[in-house]
């Protein structure tokens, strides 16, 4: 928010740098979100007792849900900084009674409704809000494959490819800590090269914030 509200002179600067915030957003967390939802089974029966192993495909519908809610920061940051509070109630307002209205009635089918219910409401109020408010008509579709289609799309594959290939295996498809370690790091390193790849700008974002990172991390440590 801080920062957005110094471009407030330069809308045009303004709406790319929050779009670039939110793609690198996306590319972070949305395989991250993805990868809890595949392993939500694992977990859950390495951690908890086997009575929540019903929760189990709650928290897979859930983890989707946070793979786009999360998004919501920058167009909220957005709103802020542009001075667009009446804006922001009203549709904040608006999403609010949309929820309710999808999310009572699924309360009548049970908990995964529910989840499906607010995991739909997700993806469509971030990615509505930044295209009707803030992206000019013409660039929206290419905006909406930017910010929203990529991310979600890298990271299926990142996540898809070890989970299925667990799945024929039966060491790793029969033991969770096996199927846990074997997944996550090449999720990881899949994820790693398709976002080099295929966001190269966004790649480099990421690497400007993470080098002083590292070297601050080295220098504590003293490597």
């Amino acid at each position: 928010f801080p920062a957005l509200s110094k471009l407030t002179h330069d809308p045009a600067r303004q709406t790319a740098a929050a779009v670039r915030a939110t793609q690198l957003l996306m590319l972070v967390t949305a395989p991250l979100n993805l990868l809890q939802a595949a392993l939500a089974g694992p977990l859950v029966r390495l951690i908890f007792a086997p009575k929540w192993e019903p929760a189990v495909p709650v928290l897979q519908v859930l983890s989707l849900t946070m793979a786009m809610g999360i998004m919501s920061a920058p167009t909220i940051s957005l709103f802020k900084a542009r001075g667009h509070y009446g804006q922001y109630f009203v549709w904040s307002l608006g999403g609010a009674l949309v929820t309710m209205a999808m999310v009572a009635p699924a309360a009548t089918i049970g908990p995964v409704a529910v989840a499906w219910a607010v995991c739909i409401y997700c993806f469509l109020y971030a990615p509505l809000a930044l295209v009707l408010f803030f992206v000019p008509r013409g660039p929206w579709l290419a905006t909406i494959w930017k910010l929203f289609l990529l991310p979600m799309l890298l990271g299926a594959v990142a996540v898809g490819l070890p989970a299925g290939v667990a799945q024929l295996i039966p060491l790793l498809r029969d033991y969770d800590l096996i199927n846990i370690l074997f997944v996550t790091p090449v999720a990881a390193a899949v994820h790693l090269l398709l976002f080099r790849t295929f966001a190269p700008e966004a790649w480099h974002d990421a690497a400007q914030h993470v080098t002083p990172l590292l070297a601050s991390l080295r220098s504590r440590l003293k490597i």
